[in-house]
């Protein structure tokens, strides 16, 4: 069995050295290279890389890896990788794992919004009491017994729906070539958005969306940012078109780590009925664990002439 020479490129990539570590039976991991537009300070690494874990890549970078083999994309999304830059015949796999650790924020954000433990908590702090105890009627929702509709019912969309039945809720799954699903927004309480950004989906949900919802819809997208429209988006939550949105992906990301830096053209921030989190949704240790577990495993099958798994672009 030959060893594999890994480099493990980018944040996603090098965050996970530690678990592939733990996995990798196969090869040895020669360098972590976690900004890719500093691929100068590691000379030799990628002319002798077999295997390259993460990315994006760069035009130079695909240049020096002359040896490459594999590129395995450690999650679901091929976009923004830079994976045109590979030449002809290297192969391209992603893996998933995502699904629960993503299917669990998303009752966490309907639970949150439907309740906001929040603002009881806040103001319990300072002696203020809500509710039955000062005769005020019941303001929080349950879910049980109200509808979500899941666009994208994939790995994610499945997951979500099996929590959605011990809930006892109902689901309406639809997918984008689904005729006549815009039709049913009008019945869910909850929408989700859990399909992939392609240009099919780029923008899918926008104003004339929003319109078709109920005015005490939550909307939830943990897709992709640019799958909702950023305008539409903002201007439904401001103008209360729907009552709320957690909101895990978006259009504004930081360039380097610890760079301040707001999600958004438009100022979520400062409404109060949006539930903003900086795409970590799937970001666990079960996610990790369970990526680099498959990355390890690809690199096994490379080294023993196995057909691989996951492959995504046969190249």
């Amino acid at each position: 069995m030959n060893q594999m020479e890994v480099v493990l490129l980018g944040r996603i990539g090098s965050l996970g050295k530690e678990a592939l570590a733990a996995h990798l039976k196969a090869g040895r991991v020669l360098a972590v290279v976690p900004d890719p537009s500093a691929a100068g300070l590691f000379p030799g690494a990628f002319e002798a890389a077999d295997v390259i874990v993460g990315g994006p890549l760069t035009e130079a970078i695909a240049a020096r890896a002359e040896r490459l083999k594999l590129v395995h994309i450690p999650g679901a999304g091929l976009d923004g990788m830079g994976l045109h830059f590979l030449r002809p015949g290297v192969p391209v796999a992603n893996t998933f794992h995502h699904e629960q650790s993503i299917s669990e924020y998303v009752f966490m954000a309907m639970l949150h919004l439907a309740q906001r433990p929040d603002l009881s908590d806040e103001r319990l702090r300072r002696g203020m009491w809500a509710g039955f105890v000062n005769y005020e009627p019941p303001a929080i929702e349950t879910l049980a017994g109200s509808t979500m509709l899941i666009l994208g019912f994939g790995h994610i969309g499945k997951e979500i729906a099996k929590r959605a039945a011990a809930f006892d809720m109902e689901v309406i799954p639809v997918t984008r070539a689904m005729p006549g699903w815009r039709d049913r927004l009008k019945e869910a309480r909850y929408v989700v958005v859990s399909c992939p950004l392609n240009e099919q989906t780029k923008g899918l949900f926008g104003a004339a969306e929003f319109a078709m919802m109920r005015r005490d819809a939550t909307l939830i997208n943990v897709a992709r940012g640019p799958v909702v429209d950023e305008r539409a988006l903002y201007e439904a939550i401001r103008n209360r078109v729907i009552a709320s949105a957690a909101i895990d992906v978006w259009y504004r990301y930081p360039g380097a780590a610890g760079e301040i830096c707001l999600p958004s053209d438009y100022p979520f921030h400062e409404l109060d009925n949006v539930l903003m989190t900086p795409h970590v949704s799937g970001w666990t240790k079960l996610t990790v664990e369970g990526r680099m577990r498959d990355v390890a495993d690809n690199v096994a099958r490379l080294a023993q002439g196995l057909p691989l798994r996951n492959v995504v672009i046969q190249g």
